[in-house]
């Protein structure tokens, strides 16, 4: 199993926004991809910090939802509100395989 995980903060005062934004890209990126995404906030930590993951089978999968994604322009637009609301720099993707 793999768990594709992209973790970023939002500007200052503006976490709910983002989490609003944020759980609109997801119902995109599960319709668009198939593939069901998760979001989670930071309790403790750096404030305004969410998460966004999902699990699939293997890394062959993450490329095929990841083209998917690139390829619907729904998506697009909504991540691009999303990142409107992120502190720039603050994004960071990470794989993990399960064992």
């Amino acid at each position: 199993m793999i768990t594709y995980a992209r973790t970023s903060t939002a500007l200052p005062g503006k976490a709910f926004e983002y989490m609003a934004a944020q759980q609109e890209s997801i119902a995109h990126a599960t319709r668009a991809s198939g593939v069901k995404w998760t979001l989670a906030m930071g309790v403790g930590g750096v404030v305004g910090q969410f998460s966004l993951w999902s699990t699939v089978d293997s890394l062959a999968d993450v490329d095929v939802a990841l083209g998917k994604l690139m390829a619907d322009a729904e998506w697009r637009a909504a991540t691009a509100k999303v990142q409107s609301l992120t502190i720039p720099g603050s994004t960071h993707d990470q794989i993990w395989r399960q064992v």
